[in-house]
């Protein structure tokens, strides 16, 4: 079966002091990302936040395989936070 891999993003705001954000460090962009995305799961927003893909190619099978076992993966570690 033919796979595609997507790639999306997500816009996010972090505060600093630098008009240039030269300030901003790793730690600020981590925090910022993660409180981004528990706000649009609780408020159930995702595929309105991320929009359509900007770009798009088809997977070879081997790597799509290995990411259907993340997805699984991904899928039964959630099942454990519910």
């Amino acid at each position: 079966m033919t796979r595609y891999n997507h790639a999306f993003d997500i816009a996010f705001e972090v505060i600093s002091y630098e008009e240039d954000g030269s300030d901003v460090t790793a730690d600020m962009i981590k925090d910022a990302l993660r409180d981004r995305i528990d706000s649009l799961f609780d408020n159930d927003e995702m595929i309105e936040a991320c929009g359509c893909p900007f770009d798009t190619y088809e997977m070879e099978e081997p790597k799509a395989r290995r990411s259907q076992e993340y997805l699984d993966r991904l899928k039964g570690s959630r099942k454990n936070d519910i």
